[in-house]
């Protein structure tokens, strides 16, 4: 039997020394764990839940992160249009403008709430579902009034069901429009720092009947309004401990309001 010429012991080429440094993977080893793998990454379980279960899901984000998911497709941009919607201006901030946290001059101050006003304007024209939270705790409506007042309206429309309107000791009292006491839909209304319309001046209609919990931290009206608000509220179960500023003919007192 002849015998075979041993292998050359030459230098291997250059091509074939790399493949041989290189490790073998196991997925080089078994191609149908590379297969599953890749179709694995692939699936997208959140996107398998039906409708029902994704609106779920919305409330539990802040109001960028949920705007954010209308990004992805068209069916996530029905859902965040049509799920209820939660707008909280604390989640709005503008990262191009200035960090959070770091201290404002005024006129930066000012910058960014004027952009955040623009957001929120936007997010309340392209939503089509109803809003079952609004609140505001850094934008202030000084300068604002006529857009403040288109906000209320469109909150009424959309049948709001909470409005929290939580400003810092540090601002001013905030002058509340007319148009909030409007929405019929609501059902809580928290207030801090802020300033009730004068219905002794300017007649408004109160048509608060379905709100059950309501709240005053440091909030300034007359005792004639404070009257007309309770009033209105015939559906009025809870108003927590809360400081109520009452000024009546120049003089000011301070009522501490708590649930029956």
């Amino acid at each position: 039997m002849a015998h075979l010429p041993p292998f050359p012991a030459g230098p291997m080429d250059p091509e074939e020394t790399a493949l041989a440094k290189k490790p073998r993977r196991a997925a080089d080893c078994n191609p149908s764990s590379s297969s599953s793998s890749s179709s694995a990454a692939e699936i997208d379980l959140i996107s398998r839940l039906p409708d029902c279960l994704l609106s779920t899901i919305y409330p539990h984000l802040t109001t960028r992160e949920a705007a954010k998911t209308a990004l992805l497709s068209s069916r996530w941009r029905r859902l965040w249009t049509t799920s209820p919607l939660h707008l909280d201006d604390d989640s709005l901030w503008s990262r191009s403008i200035q960090p959070r946290g770091r201290p404002r001059g005024s006129r930066m101050w000012t910058r960014d709430e004027d952009w955040r006003c623009r957001v929120i304007s936007r997010i309340l024209r392209s939503h089509a579902g109803p809003v079952r939270l609004f609140r505001l705790a850094h934008t202030r409506f000084h300068g604002r009034e006529p857009l403040a007042h288109s906000w209320f309206q469109t909150l009424a429309q959309k049948c709001v069901l909470q409005i929290d309107l939580l400003f810092p000791s540090l601002y001013d009292a905030q002058d509340v429009p007319a148009s909030l006491l409007a929405c019929d839909s609501l059902q809580t209304l928290r207030l801090s720092h802020c300033r009730l319309p004068d219905t002794a001046k300017t007649p408004v209609d109160i048509t608060l009947t379905r709100l059950t919990e309501l709240t005053l931290s440091g909030a300034r009206l007359t005792e004639h309004d404070f009257c007309g608000l309770l009033s209105g509220c015939t559906a009025l179960r809870v108003c927590p401990s809360s400081t109520t500023i009452l000024t009546s003919l120049g003089s000011t007192s301070a009522l501490g309001a708590s649930g029956a």
